[in-house]
């Protein structure tokens, strides 16, 4: 299923860009869809909606602070890790009254499975099938190594990881996953 005007309406309206392209970058994850510099690169030809909401879900993850440090290929990428390091370094973890720092929390909880979670509740959310999330694709590999309807069960299910991750940085509540607080980390 190919990207449409209303996802994309959608994502920038919870503060995503998604900026268009007519080629593709060497060091794309999944086709035809990339992050850079707090951005969604999309290539409409190339690009499935399961893997812009996924690489949403990443972007949306990442406290605002460090947004604009992504790169196209693998999550960190070297200068993202390196701030999130320098954060961790400098910040304490939790103030002296005992509350967590929103932006250290945030930064344990922008892996791949939170993204994953984020991605099947903004297809809930558009009141589109979360199989988009799970099926076969034109271009590129079969997603999540075939376990997608695993995942998709769990998620379900409301006992995926992932929303355990994004219940902790405050996007929601696990009960009533797939309805979020939040859409972005602070």
């Amino acid at each position: 299923m190919k990207i449409n005007d209303r996802v994309v309406e959608w994502l920038a309206a919870r503060g995503l860009e998604v900026e268009f392209v007519d080629q593709e970058h060497p060091d794309a994850f999944v086709p035809g869809v990339w992050l850079d510099r707090g951005k969604i690169i999309v290539n409409p030809e190339r690009a499935h909606v399961g893997d812009v909401l996924h690489e949403a879900g990443h972007l949306a993850c990442i406290p605002s602070l460090f947004r604009e440090l992504t790169v196209p290929g693998t999550l960190p990428g070297p200068k993202l890790e390196a701030a999130v390091q320098e954060y961790c370094d400098t910040h304490p973890f939790m103030d002296a009254e005992g509350r967590e720092d929103p932006v250290w929390r945030a930064t344990m909880q922008m892996g791949d499975c939170e993204a994953t979670a984020w991605a099947y509740a903004a297809s809930k959310y558009l009141e589109l099938s979360p199989e988009i999330l799970f099926s076969e694709r034109e271009f590129g590999p079969m997603p999540y190594e075939g376990e997608g309807p695993d995942i998709w069960r769990m998620l379900d299910a409301n006992s995926y990881m992932g929303i355990n991750g994004l219940r902790a940085a405050g996007f929601c509540e696990v009960r009533t996953f797939p309805q979020m607080k939040r859409w972005l980390a602070p």
